[in-house]
């Protein structure tokens, strides 16, 4: 499907659905996938062009996640947004594509949390980008953007001289640097990526595997 950019809105207190609105880029578009960001961003923003009229899901469209993973990051007041994938298992790590976004977070108060509880509340994304040596987590594909600052972000890194290839992930790692996007880890809930061949594999595996002890049990 060419030139489409679909976007989800949540609510709090509606009834469950999906909004969907399309911005036609045209059949001669060229541009980035950041780049298509930026030209939906007049649907997600209030009448000042600046702030969004409501928090807005970010979600990459071949990644499906648990509804649980989706409330959370709809909750009021989180704020600026990363889902990160903490615990990844081995075999999914080895089918992640060479463009996986990699992050390290930081924890607010080690004097706050006990030695037995991690508090999502407590965690920030420190650096989110392709190339760290030190990292603790994945970008899962999901981001929640409640302030302008995502997009003011995208917008900066659009106007750079000389003009450069940049990434949504570059725009999360300006906010990341200023300890201004909160990390929200998935903590082996499920989520699923289908971005390369052997994440197929993998996923497919995963699931006959869950098949085969439902129904043994």
């Amino acid at each position: 499907v060419k030139s489409l950019f679909p976007s989800r809105r949540h609510r709090p207190g509606r009834r469950r659905g999906m909004r969907v609105e399309i911005v036609d880029l045209g059949d001669d578009w060229a541009g980035t996938h950041a780049e298509s960001i930026l030209q939906a961003r007049a649907t997600m923003l209030n009448e000042n062009m600046v702030t969004p009229s409501v928090p807005v899901l970010l979600v990459t469209s071949d990644h499906l996640f648990d509804p649980a993973l989706l409330e959370e990051m709809s909750q009021k007041g989180l704020g600026d947004a990363l889902l990160i994938e903490d615990r990844l298992q081995e075999e999914r790590k080895s089918a992640l594509p060479s463009t996986a976004v990699l992050v390290r977070t930081i924890l607010q108060s080690r004097s706050q949390v006990k030695d037995d509880e991690e508090s999502d509340a407590l965690f920030w994304c420190d650096r989110v980008s392709r190339r760290l040596e030190e990292y603790d987590g994945y970008d899962a594909g999901l981001a929640r953007a409640e302030t302008a600052r995502i997009w003011i972000a995208l917008d900066r890194l659009a106007r750079r001289q000389p003009k450069k290839y940049f990434a949504l992930c570059d725009a999360l790692d300006v906010l990341a640097r200023k300890r201004q996007l909160r990390a929200v880890l998935t903590h082996d809930r499920p989520w699923i990526a289908l971005e390369t061949e052997a994440q197929y594999k993998s996923t497919k595996k995963e699931i006959s595997s869950l098949g085969g002890q439902s129904r043994k049990g």
